[in-house]
This record gives C-alpha cells, structure tokens and sequence, in this order.
C-alpha cells in the first residue's frame, strides 16, 4: 500500500469527504501478513516516493547539529533558524524527540517507516495506549502539546501530522491493538 508515503508528501492539501468534512492527507497504513509473505515490499517504494524528504531530513539534522554546537556554552542564545524540519522519523526516535520533530515541521507530515509495527512502540516509550492515542491524534490532525521543565522552561504546540507505514504478522497486530481495538485506532488506519 503506496498511500502512506503518497500522504507523507503533501503539504498543506485538504480534501472535502462525502460528508462536507475537510480533512488532511493522513495515511496510516499496518500491512498484517504471515512471515515472508511480503510485507516488507513496500520499503524501497517508500525510501524511492520520499527520496527527497529523506535528503532533506539528512541535511536539515546536519545543520541542527550545527546550531546546536553555536549555541552550547554560548553566552548569546540564536534562535532556531527556519527551515530545519525534518519528516523522516526513525526507529529509535523518543516520544520527546518525536515531539520535537512534530513542533518544527512547518505543517509537513511526519513519515515512519516501519519493519515491524513493534518499532512504532519505541517512539512511545514502548507503551500501547500512549501509540493508540498518537494515531487517533494524527488521524484528526488534532492541536497536541507539551509542557516541560529543565533548565528553561518550555511549552510547544503543534499540529499532529503523521503518516506511517509498518507491518507485522496477526498474532503481532493482535497482541498491541488486541486490548486497544475499540478506542478507534484501528478504523483509523488502513490494514
């Protein structure tokens, strides 16, 4: 199924429902097969349609990377230059991470990739109800936020954009949406 990274790739495009509703691109989709089956098909699809979404997330971390390296020890703060966003999100993103991924994509979709849908459960800290809750979020295009405290305090706002793709075996999908399945995460996805 193509329509996840097809979905990743529009920006600010609405679309009208038979209902009148207007909706984002939004594409969840979780392929369910047995092992070897051919599930992972869809990877060099994906890594070909966002070949410049993954470019661009590639040199928008390198320039990161250099902000941040100006600005540690610093005594004169710079602000965030504009532009930075980056789509990609990988396995081992943290729900922290993510957040901030999702606060600076200047109204970009962010795009997961998964081999199993498991990983997904790493970018919540490995907890169910915490990626059910994202993917009804993401499939609303809901206003999200975070407050945080450290050195400096810290509240962000943002509007959920999220598209993945990822697969796993029955028994798997079972297991993570089995106890989760009427909480609308599901009807949200394409599976």
């Amino acid at each position: 199924n193509i329509f996840a990274p097809i979905g990743a790739l529009f920006y600010d495009t609405y679309f009208t429902y038979t209902d009148n509703k207007r909706c984002e691109t939004c594409q969840m989709v979780l392929q369910m097969g047995e092992m070897s089956s051919g599930k992972g098909a869809i990877k060099p699809i994906a890594e070909h349609l966002l070949k410049e979404a993954y470019e661009t997330s590639r040199i928008n971390r390198e320039k990161e990377e250099e902000w941040k390296a100006k600005n540690k020890g610093s005594k004169k703060y710079q602000p965030r230059p504009q532009g930075l966003y980056r789509q990609i999100v990988y396995e081992e993103c943290t729900s922290a991470a993510f957040r901030d991924l999702a606060t600076y994509a200047e109204g970009r979709y962010l795009f997961s990739l998964a081999d199993e849908f498991e990983d997904l459960l790493k970018q919540c800290d490995n907890k169910i109800p915490d990626l059910t809750l994202r993917i009804r979020k993401a499939y609303d295009n809901s206003l999200c936020g975070a407050e945080r405290t450290s050195i400096e305090y810290r509240s962000v706002e943002y509007v959920l954009r999220w598209c993945f793709a990822a697969s796993c075996t029955p028994k798997v999908g079972r297991r993570i949406l089995g106890q989760n399945v009427l909480d609308g995460a599901l009807s949200r996805m394409s599976c």
